[in-house]
């Protein structure tokens, strides 16, 4: 068989419908060995194929059934001739050679050692090795050339230019980086990418596929040291498809939106913030189209749907940000994700309610907490949002994922540092900044919150030890106003842990809950307060915010969300990037392609009945929807988590208590239920008030929960997730506290999570 027939590269583009059967690279085999290579003892058997990409290649093996191993891309400023005449050992061959970069500054064997905690370096690539040495190297070549030939060195050259460290391949006069293939074998990946080498927020799109998986290139982790000025270098990260990167299309996950417009001129600004501090973007993932609440099965039609690595292999992922959370959940070299947050339309929540008996909702936060990840929805903010294909403006925001604790952190402190006070002024819970005085008089758009973090510990702690009120449960809400902090000294944990009934009263007694009642525990131990119950229902009533003794399941009833999702997904598909053509309305899009093709785009059936829905509404019914959804937002950011500040945070319960199966058809959109309180959903809270919420997985391997599978017919181990909201600007303090938990001897959280079947 010619390779032609096996192997598509660069420029090429991929089926649109690939077999959902498992192929050689199973999920059960990938968990159970990492994919490796070989070069065995002849160099002839491993070949490199141009692709249509200048300057780019294909390493693949004579052996048709090894899938390639390699993507290789000519670092241009390298030309193997400039090494000069410095050089033991035996000549290069004239294949292709594997060899390492290496720095000659310290302990070479030390230095070794640790490359092969490195996920792409293997001691093949030592059989070239380049050292990098200064004018008079305090190790001798040969003493270093001696020292190498006994890991499999052949030739050894030394030079004095600075390159990265790692591993590298070279062919005649060529030295070539290496980007490591890895099957998505969980169809986590809309398009693999790699970037530019000399522009880092341009993008290629890669399509190589083997055995009906896309390969995935992933760069070593040798080539980015962390920096103080690149905290996240080396950090390897999967993009939504409605997140644009320059050079690529962002679809939407809709083939008429993808047909219609070309690649992106831009990198989403909030991206760009990340490369900067040194992320690598490998890929976009899939989602559900225009970021609706498609399930698998009943609703995605054009694409399929990614598979859950948890439990039997056949549990629904959720959305919309379903690839985001998949990669990482099914992945170790992927570090951490970005999606987006918003909520999803009531039909589908009831369906989805009559189904689990409980919804896990919130584009990023319900795939976490099914797949068992930390996740974040950060302050709601108009700086966040250039670039992305924006649903619902006034709720949208992008979405953070990862594994571990201490990286889910370090991501938030670089990518949400900044705080809000009360000088921003605030339309619908986007944050427009405007000049705010610091307590020293300084004036700045946005400050860090790093920053104030160590200009108010002490003060913070100091408050904590003196100023604190352990509140027993049914004390007067409004008591704890009078005894908060200002904004300006927001103690490092906060004072009060609100425990809404309104939700908790939802979720059936059992193993689930129990295990979140366990994590609830550990949370009212560490902050050294109990939790205060509370009934957000009752205390709206009190209050009264209409004056008209309205109840808060009226306020919020179903037809005027609807107002809200229908009228914005049927009219405002939008982006920041005004002038681009590809950012332009829904309206304009089923125009554009109208005018081009002859006829209306076709969307998913989700999408279809809400543009039917949304094209029935008045101005007057969104305004008064925007308005109810206002007086709703100030009265939860204002009397129940006190504005801004890290004083008060509650806590409530998110995923699912049952198992959701991705093979569950479902009604027709028109013909589903929509009669569904907004109120009722405790995910809802954080995206009406744009405030932070995070989900953390709570299990460990001991306290696992055990849920019955239909499809082996025996137990699978499952994740349990709870959420904490807390008020603006609390992004990084809810990070850190979740940090500082994991670091308990007992009583804290697990700090990583493993990839695969079992979260833990």
């Amino acid at each position: 068989m010619a390779w032609s027939n096996c192997l598509r590269v660069l420029g090429e583009r991929r089926e649109r419908h690939r077999s959902s059967a498992l192929t050689p690279f199973s999920r059960d085999s990938l968990e159970k060995s990492p994919l490796g290579f070989s070069f065995g003892t002849k160099m002839q058997r491993l070949r490199a194929i141009e692709t249509k990409q200048p300057g780019s290649f294909v390493v693949i093996d004579n052996d048709i059934s090894k899938p390639p191993s390699h993507y290789l891309v000519q670092s241009k400023d390298i030309i193997l001739p400039s090494l000069g005449s410095i050089r033991l050992g035996k000549k290069l061959s004239p294949g292709l050679n594997p060899a390492t970069v290496v720095y000659l500054d310290g302990d070479l064997r030390a230095k070794i050692g640790a490359f092969q905690d490195d996920d792409e370096f293997e001691l093949n690539f030592l059989q070239v090795v380049i050292l990098v040495v200064s004018k008079k190297p305090h190790i001798s070549i040969k003493r270093s050339y001696a020292i190498l030939k006994d890991q499999g060195c052949k030739s050894i050259f030394a030079i004095h230019q600075v390159i990265p460290e790692g591993p590298y391949f070279a062919q005649g006069e060529a030295l070539y980086r290496t980007w490591r293939l890895y099957p998505d074998v969980y169809d986590a990946f809309q398009l693999p990418t790699i970037s530019q080498l000399d522009e880092p927020t341009k993008f290629s799109g890669i399509t190589i596929t083997h055995e009906g998986n896309l390969m995935v290139p992933v760069p070593s982790r040798l080539y980015f040291p962390k920096t103080k000025q690149k905290p996240l270098n080396g950090m390897r990260v999967t993009i939504k498809d409605i997140i644009d990167l320059e050079g690529v299309k962002t679809t939407g996950q809709s083939r008429s939106y993808e047909k219609l417009y070309g690649p992106r001129s831009r990198t989403a600004a909030f991206v760009a913030k990340l490369i900067k501090y040194g992320a690598i973007i490998i890929g976009k993932t899939k989602c559900t189209q225009f970021a609706s609440s498609d399930q698998p099965t009943a609703d995605w039609v054009e694409y399929h749907c990614p598979w859950n690595p948890r439990g039997d292999g056949y549990l629904s992922p959720r959305g919309s940000s379903t690839g985001t959370c998949v990669a990482v959940a099914g992945y170790h070299w992927c570090d951490f994700g970005i999606g987006s947050d918003s909520r999803m339309t009531p039909q589908d929540q009831l369906e989805s309610l009559k189904l689990t008996g409980k919804l896990a909702g919130g584009s990023i936060r319900g795939p976490a907490s099914v797949m068992g990840l930390f996740a974040l929805r950060p302050t709601q903010s108009l700086e966040l949002l250039p670039g992305f294909l924006q649903i619902i403006p006034d709720i949208d925001t992008p979405g953070l994922t990862c594994r571990d604790a201490e990286l889910f952190h370090r991501v938030c402190l670089h990518a949400f540092g900044r705080r809000w006070s009360r000088d921003e002024e605030v339309y619908d819970n986007v944050t427009t900044p405007v000049r705010s005085a610091l307590p020293n008089g300084e004036a700045h758009r946005e400050y860090g919150l790093s920053k104030l973090l160590l200009d108010f510990q002490q003060a913070s702690r100091h408050l904590i030890k003196k100023d604190v009120h352990v509140l027993a449960p049914g004390t007067n809400l409004q008591d704890i106003a009078i005894h908060r902090p200002s904004p300006w000294q927001s103690p490092v944990r906060p004072t009060t842990l609100l425990y809404p009934e309104d939700y908790w009263d939802q979720w059936p007694e059992g193993p689930v809950k129990q295990q979140m009642e366990v994590a609830v525990k550990k949370l009212e131990a560490y902050l050294q307060t109990p939790r205060v119950a509370i009934n957000l229902a009752n205390i709206w009533l009190k209050d009264n915010p209409h004056g008209n003794g309205s109840s808060l399941a009226e306020d919020l009833e179903d037809v005027r969300t609807w107002h809200l999702y229908c009228k914005d997904l049927g009219t405002k598909l939008t982006s920041a990037y005004t002038s681009d053509i590809h950012d332009a309305s829904m309206e304009r899009f089923r125009r554009d392609f109208e005018q081009e093709y002859g006829h209306q785009p076709y969307v998913h059936p989700v999408i279809q009945d809400c543009w039917k829905r949304g094209e029935s509404l008045t101005s007057a019914e969104v305004e008064k929807a925007r308005h109810h959804k206002r007086m709703y937002s100030e009265w939860l950011r204002e009397k129940i988590l006190g504005g801004g500040g890290f004083n008060v945070m509650m806590v409530y319960p998110v995923g699912d208590f049952t198992p959701f199966y991705r093979d569950v058809y479902r009604p027709d959109p028109k013909d589903r239920a929509t009669t569904y309180n907004w109120f009722e959903r405790e995910d809802h809270q954080s995206s009406l008030a744009g405030v932070p919420s995070v989900v953390i997985p709570v299990a460990n391997k001991v306290a696992q929960v055990e849920q019955p599978s239909k499809i082996t017919g025996k137990s699978q181990n499952l994740p349990v997730a709870i959420s904490l909201m807390s008020g603006r600007g609390t992004d990084v303090d809810l990070t850190n506290l979740i940090l500082e938990m994991t670091k308990l001897d007992k009583g804290g959280f697990a700090g990583k999570v493993k990839v695969g079947k079992e979260a833990f």
